[in-house]
């Protein structure tokens, strides 16, 4: 399961909560609202985080072989930073793009394998309202629906060519 922590205000986050070394064994654990292939966009949350909280998914995994190849599929409804041991995954703001929601969601693919390691690796989520939940236009916020989602997959490829796939 993915840990989960929310912040007031985003410069009051823990500085390195993407870290390895980070210690979150104060945090709750991540409630699941959908078994790995269901659609995870259904209305599950409910009622919506108070605005300007963000928040901050964490998983730390281990891998114990050489790894050859790694792609990162993130998507979001709402904007999300993706880390990884600690070094933003991409330079881009407000990923991803402005959508109409009620047709299509789109997500980025990123190749990760610069920054997985074999030993432990922290992944990390900053995820915000952005323009699924927050305020859009004259409209007020929520427009599309009522609180941010994330969803991502690590695929991970190892020299003798097997493969591991982590999923939020």
């Amino acid at each position: 399961n993915w840990k989960f922590h929310w912040s007031q205000n985003p410069a009051m986050r823990p500085v390195n909560f993407y870290e390895e070394s980070f210690d979150d064994s104060a945090w709750k654990p991540a409630k699941e609202i959908a078994k790995l292939g269901s659609g995870p966009w259904g209305n599950t949350f409910s009622p919506a985080l108070p605005l300007g909280q963000v928040p901050h998914l964490r998983k730390a995994v281990a891998f114990n072989k050489p790894v050859t190849q790694a792609r990162l599929y993130a998507s979001a409804l709402g904007v999300y930073e993706f880390y990884v041991n600690g070094r933003r995954v991409s330079h881009d703001i407000f990923n991803p793009s402005w959508t109409d929601y009620n047709k299509r969601v789109q997500y980025h693919v990123y190749d990760v394998t610069s920054l997985i390691r074999q030993s432990e690796n922290a992944l990390g989520i900053l995820l915000g309202d952005g323009w699924y939940a927050g305020y859009v236009g004259l409209g007020g916020p929520h427009r599309y629906g009522p609180q941010a989602l994330a969803l991502a997959q690590v695929e991970v490829e190892f020299t003798d060519g097997s493969k591991q796939t982590l999923a939020t």
